[in-house]
């Protein structure tokens, strides 16, 4: 419908409203109710921008939860939150002491964002991977140059599964730069700069919280504008008919390596005379030397062929091909 009313309609409305049957206090009240805007916080993502990110880092939670779940062997699963923009102040001051705060440079673009494991799930991992259970009650303490080597390993891989979600957005290279665990030292950008939020709420044995990915507005201003779902679906869908063109998967088989073999003979004989085998001792099998032989190919016979020699070097002449379908 649109917004610009005929001269009738204005005519008509005017009427309505002389003769009383219009409250224009009625009016009013329907008014959209004005939004407040903090200027000290300033937001260059719209609503389309935080969905494209809402579909990337959820897909990112489902590959961490079965990469995770594989690795520790227990269920891990890690469900998407929110994706919220606040100041750098606001996330560092949320952060507990100690935590696992893994710097991470975002190849290509510039800048290091930051990925928090809190110390009650970092401590659950830990457990995990050296063949213990959670225990919910022991008390936060500061982690040991070992912990911290475990929890890098894991980490890594966790970096690793970050580049299929935003495949279709950019090729992420994430590099490990180092690993905090105050969050006074884990400083990648000014106090004061607005930063995406991306908090998951992960769940192991007994245990959950929040593991959060932090990245500063100046990373990733450079993409912001591929950042929309039109976009990220066009190239899914170009991706997903790449991958099932019909030309690559034939030259895919056609350069895979089978199996293939020949059958000279079969029989049957008793354990005890396997047993008792000499040297020079002869073998009956279930074909005659004029028959033809099976060539199989995988587990199936494919061919009949005869033995013969070619450059020195034992083979088999193809004679037949064997048509299951036609037997049966």
């Amino acid at each position: 419908m649109s917004d610009v009313l005929s001269q009738n309609e204005i005519d008509a409305l005017l009427n309505e409203l002389n003769s009383g049957e219009i409250d224009i206090n009625e009016i009013d009240s329907e008014e959209e109710e004005v939004k407040k805007y903090d200027f000290k916080r300033p937001s260059k993502f719209a609503k389309d921008h935080i969905r494209t990110l809402n579909i990337i880092h959820d897909n990112y939670g489902k590959a961490l939860s079965t990469l995770l779940t594989r690795y520790l062997r227990a269920p891990f699963n890690m469900e998407l939150i929110t994706i919220e923009v606040l100041t750098y102040r606001d996330f560092s001051n949320s952060i507990s002491n100690p935590s696992i705060l893994s710097i991470v440079e975002l190849n290509p673009l510039n800048g290091s964002i930051v990925l928090e494991i809190p110390p009650t799930i970092a401590y659950a991992i830990i457990d995990r991977v050296l063949g213990g259970y959670t225990d919910s009650s022991e008390k936060v303490k500061d982690f040991t140059d070992i912990e911290i080597s475990i929890m890098e390993n894991i980490i890594v891989d966790m970096l690793e599964a970050m580049k299929d979600p935003w495949e279709n957005i950019i090729s992420l290279d994430p590099v490990l730069d180092r690993i905090e665990t105050n969050p006074q030292i884990a400083q990648i950008t000014s106090q004061t700069d607005m930063v995406i939020l991306i908090t998951y709420k992960a769940e192991i044995d007994d245990m959950d919280n929040f593991i959060n990915i932090c990245i500063p507005d100046l990373v990733i201003d450079p993409i912001v504008p591929k950042l929309s779902t039109k976009l990220w679906f066009s190239k899914d869908e170009s991706k997903h008919y790449e991958e099932h063109d019909t030309s690559n998967i034939k030259n895919k088989i056609l350069e895979t390596d089978v199996p293939i073999k020949t059958i000279l003979g079969k029989t049957k004989i008793p354990f005890d005379d396997i047993a008792n085998l000499q040297v020079g001792d002869i073998i009956s099998l279930d074909k005659n030397l004029n028959e033809k032989m099976e060539v199989v190919v995988g587990k199936d016979t494919k061919y009949l062929g005869n033995p013969g020699v070619k450059n020195k070097k034992y083979s088999i002449k193809v004679t037949d091909i064997v048509d299951k379908e036609k037997e049966l």
